[in-house]
């Protein structure tokens, strides 16, 4: 008999038994008791289902729902799927004849709505534009302001000489055609007026030598880069206050690519649901409850809950 086809083999049960003896079954609740059988089946299932949007951060834990090495954002669509929901045909009458006519959506886009960063909201990601550096924090953090997610002046242009092509050829649709093409570019030029997009931001995960205050930050190939809304600074005077105003926290953004490689663990997942007040059977039972209402949204109202704490609204 050749052993040496035996060696790897061995080799690789070894190497997968590994991770089965490090990571310890959680088998009671945060308080000591027991987890009943169908609790601890339901939990090892959940945890781990709901652990890859959650990583470690700093001090604690960030949460990005949604998150894949895949998407670009929070939205998850692949380029072909937005581009043949994006595509509009109508009926075009000329003369006597009646034509179908068929659109298909410029690449940026269907971009716009696959790779751009869709909001401010916590827990989303997406690619921008680029920021404006205010002070180097470190190696790879800076705090940051003005957030463009696409650049407004070159949309602009850009509409301008389309207007203006589609006027001079005669075209009687190139009104309509203009609309589809720059819906979504327009909404997003729109939305980061919103004075949230003013600033600050820590922005982290990003090399910072070479760059200065004042300079216009735009990734490190300077075409933009992924960030993700992960947390809130909140001043040291601020903690332990019933309400902290949004005027006195700085959003915290990260390389998601980076940060998310590294899973929560179940026992930093057991520890989340401690500081949220949740035990492992409540867990259980928010995953059951939202999944039975709707599968389509479940995985987004248990990850809602589990999303760090952050400033209150009502000074927005």
């Amino acid at each position: 008999m050749n052993h040496r086809f035996l060696r790897p083999i061995a080799l690789l049960a070894l190497l997968c038994a590994i991770p089965l003896q490090a990571a310890a079954q959680v088998t009671t609740e945060l308080d000591g008791t027991p987890l009943d059988t169908r609790t601890r089946r339901a939990w090892a299932g959940n945890y781990r289902e709901f652990a890859r949007y959650i990583a470690p951060f700093e001090d604690g834990l960030v949460v990005i729902p949604n998150y894949e090495r895949g998407h670009d954002n929070s939205f998850g669509i692949s380029f072909g799927q937005a581009e043949n929901e994006l595509k509009v045909t109508w009926k075009e009458k000329n003369g006597i004849v009646v034509q179908d006519r068929n659109w298909t959506p410029p690449r940026e886009e269907v971009e716009a709505y696959t790779k751009l960063l869709p909001s401010l909201d916590l827990g989303t990601f997406g690619y921008i534009h680029s920021v404006e550096v205010v002070e180097l924090l470190g190696p790879d953090q800076m705090l940051v302001t003005d957030l463009w997610i696409l650049d407004e002046q070159a949309l602009e242009q850009q509409y301008d000489r389309d207007e203006a092509q589609g006027r001079a050829s005669g075209d009687r649709s190139y009104r309509q055609v203009l609309d589809a093409a720059y819906k979504r570019r327009l909404e997003l030029a729109d939305l980061q007026g919103d004075r949230d997009f003013d600033g600050p931001f820590r922005l982290v995960g990003y090399q910072t030598r070479g760059l200065a205050k004042g300079q216009r930050y735009t990734g490190p190939n300077r075409e933009g880069f992924q960030i993700a809304f992960a947390a809130w600074d909140i001043p040291p005077q601020e903690e332990g206050r019933g309400r902290t105003s949004r005027r006195n926290a700085v959003r915290v953004l990260i390389d998601p690519a980076s940060v998310m490689r590294n899973s929560a663990t179940e026992q930093q997942f057991v520890e989340l649901l401690g500081q949220k007040g949740m035990t492992i059977a409540g867990f259980v039972e928010l995953v059951r409850g939202a999944r039975e209402q709707d599968r389509d949204t479940a995985d987004s109202v248990v990850l809602a809950e589990l999303m760090p704490a952050g400033p209150d609204d009502e000074d927005k």
